[in-house]
């Protein structure tokens, strides 16, 4: 489906879930902001989440930016 794009978010400190679901959705990362707060509730890195500028692909999985976002992601070489 091609490669995607990439788009450069920042989270500021101490922002909500759904604030930061309306965020993605209106970047175009993700389709569904409630949808992405139950997998954020869901999510292992829920935790460990960062403020910070982050760099998103529209290819990756919310898990996959779930983890960028608690720095824990390392991009496969290739």
């Amino acid at each position: 489906v091609g490669e995607g794009r990439t788009i450069t978010i920042t989270i500021s400190e101490g922002v909500t879930p759904r604030s930061l679901g309306e965020l993605l959705q209106s970047k175009g990362l993700i389709r569904d902001s409630k949808l992405f707060v139950l997998q954020y509730f869901c999510s292992e890195y829920r935790k460990d989440l960062k403020s910070g500028t982050y760099e998103l692909s529209s290819t990756m999985t919310v898990e996959e930016m779930f983890a960028v976002m608690a720095g824990a992601y390392e991009e496969a070489e290739g």
